[in-house]
This record gives structure tokens, sequence and C-alpha cells, in this order.
């Protein structure tokens, strides 16, 4: 791994995104299958089970780590922390939340879109690691869109249930259309348990819809790094921290006793 960061680094600011090959091992592959079970289990109120025509389900939910130890464990990994910080060559990172995806067969696809507009923090570096317990074939893969993230354009966000526009702040983003994707050149992977894909907030991705009979587990891990700050240029916030006790002042600095320090 350590002879790799330097390629790995390049891919991720040159694309925005890089496919880290076996970052953990079986223990940890079986530890972050069970904290994805135990999330199905005990799912949060924010969870949503979002289904296709064809019958197929997508089960999504986030920000338990305080309240499931085994998810809180994997987001503190140093093994990941330090790749994340290695990767970006970022002195600190914080840890922003946890996101539970599970795919079914002929779950449906998920939208085009970047992850910045959704968050209350802003930061070039800012960054999230998309891990997989379970074999993911092309076809059924995240897709990403290389270069995506140098436009410095914050898009409109997507609903993941219907994929139309969420603008509840009347905030004028940009739009992703058909001609915005055709600019950018089209990623999917093959994937094998215990890889990951770390990817700026900035990028913009979608996914195919799931078609094999075997579920698409995953644990995506949202950090934040070097200059991240807070903003108010977003829109339907997830997690809904604006309306959980955070006071978001633009420009304002990493609020520790929320989002704790990982390193520094």
């Amino acid at each position: 791994m350590k002879n790799d960061i330097s390629q790995y680094s390049k891919e991720l600011f040159e694309d925005g995104f890089t496919h880290i090959k076996s970052l953990l091992d079986d223990s940890q592959i079986e530890l972050v299958a069970s904290a994805i079970d135990s999330n199905i289990q005990n799912p949060s109120p924010f969870a949503k089970t979002m289904k296709s025509p064809e019958g197929g389900v997508f089960f999504m939910d986030y920000n338990n780590w305080r309240k499931l130890p085994l998810i809180e464990k994997i987001c503190k990994l140093p093994k990941i922390v330090e790749l994340v910080t290695s990767l970006t060559n970022s002195r600190n990172c914080w840890l922003f939340h946890d996101n539970i995806l599970v795919k079914n067969e002929l779950a449906p696809p998920t939208p085009a879109h970047q992850d910045r507009p959704y968050y209350i923090f802003k930061g070039d570096l800012n960054l999230s690691v998309w891990i997989t317990v379970d074999d993911v074939a092309n076809d059924s893969s995240l897709i990403f869109y290389k270069g995506s993230h140098k436009t410095n354009k914050i898009y409109t966000p997507k609903s993941f249930v219907n994929g139309l526009d969420l603008s509840e702040n009347k905030i004028s983003f940009e739009v992703i259309t058909s001609q915005t994707l055709e600019n950018f050149e089209k990623t999917d992977f093959n994937m094998k348990p215990g890889d990951a894909i770390v990817f700026f907030n900035k990028t913009i991705h979608s996914a195919h819809p799931h078609l094999s009979k075997q579920p698409r587990r995953a644990l995506a891990i949202r950090y934040l790094l070097d200059g991240a700050s807070l903003t108010k240029f977003y829109s339907a916030a997830t997690p809904p921290y604006d309306k959980m006790g955070v006071k978001i002042i633009e420009d304002g600095s990493v609020p520790e006793n929320i989002f704790p320090l990982l390193k520094n």
C-alpha cells in the first residue's frame, strides 16, 4: 500500500476518485459486514428504503456511528484515517458521518450527483471512502465522471427516491444535464470484498441499477480534511445537522464536539 500511495494520490487529484484494492483484510471485511447488518437491524430515523418498479430494494441509512459501536470502530480505523491523510497530504482529519448503502437485485440506479451540495461543509479535500464487502461487477457498480471535481461548479442535489432536483434553500445551483455528463469520461469498477473507492465531495458520480442476485453491501465514510469549514451554500442537508443544533456560520471552523478530530 505504501508504495502505491503516490499513484493513488495522483489519480485522486487528477480524476477526482481512485480505486484502492484490498484496503481491508478478511477480519476487517467481516467487521464491516457485521456493522452493516447491525444497522439494518437497528435503523435510524433517517433510514430510507427505495424500490424500483421491478421490485428491487435500495436501503440507505446514515449517521449511526454514535449509537452503533461497530460502525464507530470502522470509521476510526487508523488504517483508513492514515490512508485519507496520506492521499491528500492533510494534517487534520475529522469524522463527518457514516453511510450504509445496500442494493438488492433489481434495485434502482442512483442519479448523477455531487455530495458537496448536501453537506454543511465546504473544502477541496473533503472526501468519502466507499467500501464494499461483496463482489461488485462493472454493470452494478458506482460510476464516476473523470475530472468533474475541477469545474468549481456546485450542482443541484438530487432525490435518490425519484431523481428530482432538491432545492429547499432556494440557492442557485448549476443543473446536471446529459450534456453536462458528456463532458467527462465515465468510469465504473469491478470490485472485490475489501476494496474501496476514495472520491472528493465535488466529484460527480452515479450508480448502475443492481443486476446481481447477490446484494451489494457498502459502507461509505465521510471525512473532513484540511481547509474544511462550515457553509450556508447547501440544500437538503444530509445529515440534517442544520436541524440538529449545529449553528451554521459561513467559513466557521469544524465543531469538534460533534465531528471528532481523528488526527492532527
